[in-house]
């Protein structure tokens, strides 16, 4: 550590576990999960602590069984003053299901007489490519079924929006989706002043999806579904 500077730690170096947090927090999933970090700072950037951090859970196990269904999740954090960055970012599931790609939160900013907590939960982005996951190896009760494809999001306190392109065994699904709030003025649609309003967009379209991907007992069926709403929300 160098004390006396804006960011007096250096390099952090962390091996922990194993440890379970049904042990920790009771309802909470078992597992046997331990970490490691190895962050340094980098001189000449914004970066603060940067370096790789890896997760694993040696007792991976279905949701319904009372467990959490990760092998381990790595990547390379990024973090500035500004930002929190995961990028390489690689979770391996249980079989040969992997997601990959990169996530970075933004911390709120806070106004004039605001405390950041006031100001919301800052920035989230998530750009994710899904690779292999077989739906029973996450929750027993799901039949098996493989899915794959990308999802792109981000939201903050305002605004959430994300946009899907997955494969579900035969199945296709592409969608866009998107919640806004903004204050609202007073008397406007019998709201009052500072009341949020809040709507939606969803666009969707589904192809060749059996019911059986979802539920083991529905009866079998291929569905195809073109979706278009907005509106507001109460």
């Amino acid at each position: 550590a160098a004390p006396f500077e804006d960011m007096p730690l250096r390099l952090l170096k962390l091996a922990a576990g194993e440890f379970d947090p049904a042990a920790f927090v009771a309802g909470a999933p078992r597992a046997a999960l331990s970490i490691e970090a190895e962050l340094a700072a980098v001189e000449g950037t914004a970066t603060l602590l940067a370096g790789p951090v890896r997760l694993t859970n040696r007792s991976p196990a279905t949701v319904d069984a009372g467990g959490v269904p990760l092998v381990s999740l790595a990547g390379i954090l990024d973090w500035r003053q500004d930002a929190i960055a995961v990028d390489a970012l690689d979770i391996r599931l249980p079989g040969e299901g992997r997601v990959s790609g990169h996530l970075e939160w933004h911390p709120p900013t806070a106004t004039t007489g605001e405390s950041a907590m006031q100001s919301g939960f800052g920035q989230l982005a998530a750009a994710l490519e899904l690779a292999g996951i077989d739906m029973r190896s996450l929750d027993g009760r799901l039949p098996r079924q493989q899915l794959a494809g990308r999802v792109d999001a981000e939201g903050d306190a305002q605004r959430q929006q994300a946009v899907l392109a997955l494969a579900l065994g035969a199945a296709r699904i592409d969608a866009r989706a998107e919640l806004s709030a903004v204050n609202a003025e007073a008397g406007t649609d019998g709201s009052t002043a500072g009341e949020p309003l809040r709507s939606f967009m969803l666009n969707a379209a589904v192809r060749k999806l059996d019911p059986r991907a979802w539920l083991a007992d529905a009866p079998q069926a291929q569905l195809n579904l073109d979706l278009d709403a907005s509106g507001e929300l109460a």
